[in-house]
């Protein structure tokens, strides 16, 4: 089973303070959810549940998607979001002006194919403002972490397509196993 993956660090310029909380994660997340379905959803006021557009919206394959037919996942209803922020890595709360702020992205399968609604999502973000006083920031660059190539440059307003990356799972996969009526974990090496 093979996994398509990219991995990016993103780099904003704090316009204003911004003031986070001691974890950023939740924060960054939160606010990016609000900022992506600003831009990605065609009916705002719908419920996604109840929209028409569900199975075809961008916003609800990201934040909102649900195990239809046969899963894989067993009775898991909702699948995992096909992303990971990981927070900047720093004990800093304060983000003075002019300072930098670097997070890292990984977009998983089918998400892949989303990056420019990402960027535009973080761009406008930056313009909404995020953390507790709403400090504003710009969205300087994005860069490939697999090969550090420049996927996004504020100063050409370019976005290149980034070189997609593929995890082949084969047998490093964990596999759970059952002995004696318990399940256990058994975790194979190659």
């Amino acid at each position: 089973m093979k996994i398509t993956y990219n991995s990016f660090i993103f780099n904003l310029l704090a316009e204003e303070q911004i003031n986070l909380p001691h974890y950023k994660g939740s924060t960054l997340r939160g606010a990016f959810g609000v900022a992506f379905k600003r831009v990605a959803c065609a009916l705002k006021r719908q419920n996604c549940t109840d929209c028409l557009l569900r199975t075809k919206c961008i916003y609800s394959q990201m934040f909102e998607t649900n195990a239809d037919g046969e899963s894989p996942l067993g009775r898991v209803e909702t699948v995992p979001r096909p992303f990971v922020i990981v927070p900047p890595e720093t004990d800093n709360t304060v983000f003075e002006q002019n300072s930098e702020i670097k997070f890292t992205l990984t977009l998983i399968g089918r998400a892949t194919e989303y990056l420019p609604y990402f960027v535009y999502a973080f761009q406008e973000l930056g313009k909404m403002g995020i953390g507790s006083g709403r400090g504003k920031y710009t969205l300087l660059s994005v860069i490939s972490e697999n090969d550090g190539e420049l996927i996004y440059s504020h100063d050409t307003q370019t976005l290149h397509s980034p070189q997609k990356n593929e995890l082949d799972l084969g047998d490093a996969v964990s596999w759970f196993i059952e002995q004696d009526g318990e399940p256990s974990q058994s975790e194979v090496t190659l």
